[in-house]
């Protein structure tokens, strides 16, 4: 019982290690901003669609969602055509 318990805090101290550590690479180098060569960093915005390019994804989406649709349609029909007219005869 006592190695699991090891092993999960050694688990629980690398995670916190790796966080600690994301922290401070987030962080802007103070000895950079000094430099007049200093560019700071810029989170990039979402990229945002007009109504029209939205309309035109969500019918694209839909139509080949009913083109995939369709051909099962059309298999499953002529698997049963298949079956009622060779297979049980």
């Amino acid at each position: 019982m006592n190695i699991y318990s090891n092993r999960d805090r050694y688990i629980d101290e690398m995670l916190e290690a790796q966080q600690r550590e994301l922290q401070e690479l987030r962080k802007e180098p103070e000895d950079q901003k000094d430099n007049p060569d200093y560019i700071p960093r810029v989170e990039p915005e979402p990229q945002r669609y007009t109504a029209k390019e939205t309309l035109y994804i969500i019918w694209g989406a839909v139509g080949s969602g009913l083109l995939i649709a369709g051909i099962f349609i059309v298999a499953a029909f002529l698997f049963l055509l298949f079956c009622t007219q060779f297979w049980l005869k």
